[in-house]
């Protein structure tokens, strides 16, 4: 219990700090105070809002910091039996060391356009990585395994969850680099990230190469979502994680959409990540949980086994 709610913190946690660094990248304010020592010692929290936000976010990823730590150090006490649990902390303990690199190399380098989209494309894997964590310790405590009613593979659920999940993360990496790289500025959006990154826009052709993948991956996202829940409502499993996917479509289009229209640049950043967040975390969670499915006849055919073998030992 206490492992489950602990993954389930450093995977909150994980997704508000890329918000939250969504948010400093917008209002420039990852330079405002200096060093966090510097920023807490000047007093400028108090009264620069700026300030406060990198405050809040260099606090935030300590705190994300020591959640992974802790996960993963309860894991590796639990032992090497289980060792899908044991390749996810790694996973997800690499991820987060690359992270820690990323983000000090922004510092160093002020925000360069490649550096912070490397960090919002790990941040998404580190999230991914902990949502699996979550949605195995969810199954292994209700049982899920070894459920007959739970059959997504029989079902072919599965072959539906795997090319969503695939979908979300290419569109969130496509998203990470049409913004960062000052795409969406050469094309006539309003966004800050070319002054923030203090760099030249791109060409206008990279800018339209950018764009035109992105929109093939948000027709292919919106028709893998649309299959999923088609799947998900005829074989009674997963409908409302299916039904919420698909409901972040509508939302992920107009967050794409909104710098064009020259909507002000701090809300489609906000709202970008928090759909990109969700959509990615319900494409693992299904497919974490289809991959755990097993068909019924095997599990009949184990305990059917078990109950057998349990008979003669008793006889004996």
């Amino acid at each position: 219990m206490l492992r489950y709610r602990l993954t389930v913190a450093a995977a909150v946690a994980t997704a508000l700090q890329m918000v939250g660094g969504g948010l400093v990248v917008a209002l420039n304010a990852a330079h405002h105070c200096g060093s966090l020592g510097q920023c807490l010692a000047s007093g400028a929290v108090l009264h620069d809002a700026a300030a406060a936000l990198q405050v809040l976010h260099r606090l935030g990823a300590i705190v994300v910091d020591a959640l992974v730590i802790a996960v993963v150090v309860g894991v590796l006490r639990r032992g090497r039996g289980d060792r899908l649990r044991l390749e996810l902390c790694l996973g997800a303990l690499a991820l987060l060391v690359a992270q820690m690199v990323v983000g000090g190399l922004m510092v160093a380098l002020r925000l360069r356009s490649l550096v912070t989209s490397v960090a919002a494309i790990n941040g998404l894997g580190l999230l991914g990585a902990l949502t699996a964590l979550c949605a195995v310790d969810w199954h292994e405590r209700h049982g899920v395994q070894t459920r007959v009613v739970w059959d997504m593979a029989r079902g072919r659920l599965g072959p539906a969850a795997w090319p969503l999940l695939v979908a979300a993360g290419v569109t969130a990496v496509l998203d990470a680099l049409l913004r960062h790289s000052g795409a969406v500025e050469a094309l006539g959006g309003a966004t800050r990230h070319l002054a923030v990154h203090a760099e030249a826009a791109p060409a206008l052709a990279t800018a339209q190469v950018l764009l035109l993948a992105r929109a093939l991956s948000a027709l292919a996202l919106s028709a893998l979502a649309g299959r999923f829940l088609w799947r998900a409502v005829h074989l009674q499993r997963l409908v409302v994680a299916a039904t919420v996917a698909v409901g972040l479509i509508p939302a992920d289009l107009v967050t794409a959409l909104a710098p064009f229209a020259g909507a002000a640049p701090v809300w489609p950043i906000v709202a970008h990540w928090v759909v990109a967040a969700l959509l990615v975390a319900i494409a693992v969670w299904a497919t974490t949980t289809t991959e755990l499915a097993r068909p019924p006849e095997r599990a009949e055919r184990r305990s059917g086994l078990t109950l057998l073998g349990r008979a003669v030992a008793n006889q004996r």
